[in-house]
C-alpha cells in the first residue's frame, strides 16, 4: 500500500451530513452542532455559577487591595485623562476604577459579585471619589456603550 493514501469515511459522506454532524462524541456516534452548541452553554453557565460562588465566598477585596498599583499602571499605560469615559468592566473590587476616577474621569464600575463593587463603593468615598457602580455581569451589560465623538488627541 505504498503511495496510497486511507480513506476516510467521513471524506465519503455526503456534503450535508457533514453540515449536520460536525463532531464525533466519545462513542463514535456524531453530534449536531446545535446540540453542541447547547451543551456548550450550559457547561458555560455551571462554570459561571461556580466561579460567582468562589468570588462571592472570600474576601478577595484585601488581595485586590494589595494590587492597587496594577490599576495605577494599567491607567497610565493608556494615558487616560480628566475628563474622558472608563467603563471598567469586571471591576472586582475597583483598582482600576479608582485609578481612573483619581484621574478626574467619568467611571463607571461593574462586577457581578456584589461584595466586591460594594468594597469599591467604600474605597472610592473613603478617598472622596465620584464613581458609579453597577452589580453586572460582563456578557450582559445593561447599557449600550456610544463611540467616542471626539477626535483624536494631539501627540505631545
Amino acid at each position: 500500500m505504498t503511495g496510497e493514501r486511507a480513506l476516510d469515511p467521513r471524506r465519503l459522506a455526503p456534503s450535508n451530513i457533514h453540515n449536520k454532524f460536525s463532531k464525533e462524541n466519545n462513542y463514535g456516534t456524531f453530534i449536531r452542532r446545535s446540540e453542541r452548541r447547547q451543551s456548550n452553554r450550559s457547561v458555560l453557565n455551571a462554570m459561571k455559577t461556580r466561579q460567582h460562588g468562589a468570588w462571592s465566598s472570600g474576601d478577595y477585596a484585601v488581595v485586590g487591595t494589595t494590587l492597587q498599583i496594577v490599576g495605577e499602571e494599567l491607567c497610565e499605560a493608556l494615558d487616560i485623562r480628566s475628563g474622558q469615559k472608563v467603563l471598567d468592566v469586571a471591576a472586582g473590587n475597583g483598582n482600576v476604577t479608582l485609578a481612573a476616577a483619581r484621574r478626574w474621569c467619568e467611571v463607571v464600575s461593574t462586577d457581578y459579585v456584589p461584595s466586591l463593587i460594594e468594597r469599591g463603593r467604600l474605597r472610592a468615598a473613603a478617598d472622596g471619589l465620584t464613581v458609579a457602580f453597577k452589580e453586572e455581569d460582563a456578557e450582559s451589560l445593561s447599557f449600550a456603550i456610544q463611540p467616542s465623538t471626539s477626535s483624536s488627541r494631539p501627540s505631545a
